[in-house]
């Protein structure tokens, strides 16, 4: 079973993350099951995307959440490091654009 289907490339979505959880906005939630996969295109460096099981926590008002399943703690703690590299390169960002010296 699978989130995301598998026919050809996938619209780019916003995506909200958490160490927990990930979110995205999906106008059909027809054919969602309780356990899938969740692929993340996270960099184009990468040959394909990151693909990682899941399990689906709530449909509504045209979003889905979805927890990661991760089968030991050492990817658990992978994911977690880049979910806080993420972040602190969004708060370089912003300060950044504040600060125009």
């Amino acid at each position: 079973h699978r989130l995301f289907g598998e026919a050809g490339d996938q619209p780019v979505t916003r995506l909200w993350l958490a160490s927990d959880w990930a979110e995205w906005e999906q106008s059909s939630t027809t054919g969602l099951s309780e356990t899938g996969v969740l692929k993340l295109a996270i960099s184009p460096t990468l040959a394909g995307p990151l693909r990682l099981a899941a399990r689906l926590l709530q449909v509504a008002q045209g979003r889905v959440r979805a927890q990661p399943i991760f089968p030991d703690k050492e990817q658990e703690e992978a994911w977690n490091q880049w979910l806080f590299r993420l972040h602190r390169r969004a708060i370089q960002e912003a300060r950044l654009k504040s600060d125009p010296a």
